[in-house]
Formats: structure tokens, sequence, C-alpha cells
């Protein structure tokens, strides 16, 4: 399948031919040819696309890679070439390229080839227990169970990223005030200074699992820091200095014990993508339990935005935040969102946020969720075309007219809805719907009746 991608994508002379037939001649079922294989088919790409691929190799075995981290990391690494500024966009191509090739996929030998290419190459390097020594001229920096006690040189380092997989606790002093919960561990000494200081030059820094209440004041030193991921960390509270850190395009926040935002953060104009939620149960019990069982958590619980977003101008992606009055009609400025998951909790929003929604015309995915009142799709008379993925939980009065037919849908979800119209002889007729999820959404006692085979609600 590699090969016949190669021969695909270019114009084949003798020369080329003779070459592809030479492979396959040589190629029998061990890891060896395997590995001939897809080192063809890694060399025939463009050296942006290489890095993309390298990209690949900083995550464990078993780690579940998400396509969007993924593209929001390439992007902030600078990996994607695009046109008129559609970067995302680009970088899906990327990857279904390496799909295509088979450079991206569950196989031990593509992980290889990508490690053993990325170290002859220096593009990267793994701290692990066996090697936990920090190369001086290291660009690209992954954590995977690594020496807690490791320490970085003494002087300014030119490493553009650091990826954290596993390690509830950095090796490094990367927090100024290391957490008093029971889970610190004994042997980790207090520290008033971080080593961020000697890490100017970080794009990408992702904490992901590090269990910190608080980070360091040094973090305002980090200008060219594009991508901070702070998933699953605990954090109770971020620094104002996040003003300061102006090319910042996503900010992860998921699985935070964070109440509210510092009103400073409204002045990064490059914001792309906040994704926010907290732990469900905070109690010092389930924290204790963190390092353990941090990747199995649900961090469901929405959290309230509490700032003015108005000059968010590139936001494209909301996810997870409570809304309400003044942000609400603000959120109609955010014309470039497209994915939007918000949480409304006053009376009258409901209304309000649909007119909001009229200007999102890029918007390819909306959650809505209200317990309090009633949501009205039916005056969002003119949804965005592309809408593709539409979840709401809330009372709703009737389905509006253009739900019927609208020829992008593919997933939806009703909960709560209590809708006495049969909805599945009403949704039937949706030409792409591929997921139907109801709950609670029907009022009656059989579905499908007249049209479809009754089934009991």
């Amino acid at each position: 399948m590699a090969m016949a991608v190669i021969v695909s994508r270019k114009a084949m002379e003798v020369g080329d031919w003779i070459d592809v037939l030479d492979i396959i001649h040589r190629t029998t079922p061990n890891n060896t040819s395997l590995n001939g294989i897809l080192s063809t088919s890694y060399n025939a790409v463009r050296p942006l696309l290489k890095y993309c691929f390298l990209y690949c190799a900083w995550f464990l075995e078993e780690y579940k890679i998400k396509k969007t981290m993924l593209v929001r990391l390439w992007v902030a690494e600078g990996f994607v070439e695009a046109q008129r500024g559609k970067f995302e966009e680009a970088a899906e191509d990327c990857m279904k390229e390496l799909l295509d090739r088979n450079l991206i996929q569950v196989h031990v030998v593509v992980r290889q080839l990508a490690l053993s290419i990325a170290e002859k190459e220096k593009f990267e390097q793994v701290l692990t227990y066996e090697s936990s020594t920090f190369a001086d001229k290291t660009l690209h920096l992954s954590i995977h169970e690594s020496n807690i006690n490791g320490v970085l040189p003494n002087h300014k380092l030119k490493t553009r990223t650091l990826l954290n997989f596993g390690e509830d606790i950095l090796p490094f002093t990367l927090q100024t005030r290391i957490s008093k919960l029971n889970f610190v561990r004994d042997n980790v000494s207090h520290t008033s200074q971080s080593d961020l200081s000697r890490l100017s030059s970080l794009i990408v820094l992702d904490f992901d699992g590090v269990q910190i209440e608080r980070l360091p004041k040094q973090i305002r030193k980090l200008i060219h820091l594009r991508y901070l991921g702070l998933r699953n960390t605990g954090i109770l509270k971020l620094p104002k200095y996040l003003k300061y850190l102006p090319r910042l395009e996503t900010l992860d926040v998921r699985g935070s014990n964070l109440e509210s935002f510092p009103k400073e953060i409204s002045v990064l104009q490059h914001l792309t993508h906040l994704l926010v939620s907290r732990r469900r149960n905070s109690t010092e019990q389930a924290i204790n339990e963190v390092p353990k069982l941090y990747k199995k958590l649900n961090h469901d619980e929405y959290m309230q935005l509490n700032i003015h977003v108005e000059g968010w101008k590139s936001l494209q992606t909301l996810k997870r935040a409570t809304v309400e009055g003044t942000v609400v009609k603000e959120l109609s400025k955010l014309i470039k969102l497209k994915k939007l998951c918000v949480q409304v909790v006053s009376e009258g929003d409901g209304m309000q946020i649909m007119e909001s929604i009229k200007n999102m015309s890029d918007l390819e995915t909306l959650s809505l969720v209200d317990k309090n009142s009633q949501i009205s799709l039916q005056s969002m008379t003119c949804p965005p075309t592309g809408l593709g993925q539409l979840s709401v939980d809330a009372v709703l009065g009737e389905l509006p007219s253009w739900l019927y037919s609208h020829r992008h849908l593919k997933t939806l979800y009703l909960g709560s809805s209590a809708l006495d119209v049969d909805l599945l002889v009403a949704l039937q007729s949706l030409p792409n719907l591929a997921r139907l999820t109801l709950s609670k959404a029907y009022s009656g006692k059989r579905m499908g009746v007249g049209g479809l085979n009754g089934l009991e609600n």
C-alpha cells in the first residue's frame, strides 16, 4: 500500500520503476523489509511533512493520539504551510497524506522508524529512566518516566518543545511552588527558582498530568509560546502573566480546579483554541488519587467564563465554558468559531445565544446545555451551512424546520428535550445523519410508528 501511494503521487520514469522493482524483489515478510518500504515512503515526502511524521514518535506506544491535538501541535510548531491563513485545514491535509502513505498507523515498526530517524537527525530527545541525561542542543524534548532529580544546564537553551507523558512531577524544577498535597514525593525539594527562565525559546509547553497548583512567574518569559497544555494538572489559578504571551494560540486547562480566569488574558488576540473544564470531584480524597487515576477521570464540569471575549477575533474553539450576560452577547463577535460547546445558566440567555450563533458562518460543531430555561432552535432560522455535529441538552419547544433536511448534519444528540414528536420518523429524512443519540428527548411511549418498525421508548 505504501509503495502504491508513492508511485501514484509522482511522474515515474524508467529509473524510478527500476528502483521500485528492486525494493519489491528484496521484500520479504520481516520487519527489515517493511522498514525499507516505509523509509522509501518517508524519503518521498516534502521536508515539513517529514517533521509532522517524526513528531508522532514522541507519543507512547499505548498513547491514543487525538487528531485535533496533533493538528494544533503541528500548527504551533510551524510545520504547516497554508494559504489565506487556513492552517488547520492544511494540517488535516498533511495527516491525510501521512495516512495514505501508511506513515501514521498502529504499528511498532512505524514508530521505531520515526524514533530512529529522529535520533539520527537530532530532531528530538525522549527522556526515560534508561536515558535521562539532557542533551545540551535538544530542540524538542518529551518526558516518559524520567528521573525526577534531573537538572537542566545552567545556561539558556534553544529547546522549542517540551511534552510530558505520564509524569505527575517533572524531572526539572519547572514550578516555583511545589504542591503540598499528599501525593507529592518526599524527596522533591522546594525551590524558589524555575528552570523556565532558561527555556525562553519554548513554542510548545505541555504539562499534561503534572500536579501543580500554580504556574511560576517565569512563564512571562516565554514570549514565543503558542501552545500551553495544562490538562489534568488540577491547577488552582492561572497567573495574570499570561497576558505577556502575545503569540499564544492554544490554552488547554481541561481537568483543572480553576474557579475563574484572570481578566488580563482578554488581550490575547491570537488565541485560537480555549479548552476548559473542571474536575467533577475535586475533594481532597479525589485529588490525592490523581497520579494513579487522572487519565481515567471524567473532567466534564463546565467552567465559568467570567471575562470579556470580544477581543478573541481568532478564536476557533471554545469548549466546556459556562457563559452568561455580557459574555453571551460578545460571542457574536467571534465569527471564526468552528467549535462551540457552552452552558447557559441565566433565563433569557438561551435566546440571546441563538442571535450570537447567526454570525458564526464557519461553525461545524455546536453543543448547548441549558438546565434552567428553554432553548428555541427555531429562532436560528438560518443555521451555519457546515454544521456537522449538534448537541442540545435542554427543553425544546419544538424542532426547527431546518433540522429535518440539514444536509451536512452527521451527529445529533438531544437530551432532556421532552418533545412529543416521533423523532425517528421526523429525522429519518436527514441525508447524512450517521449517529443519533436520544436521552429523555421524547415524551411518547413508542417511536418509529408510521414509517419505521415501532420501538419501545
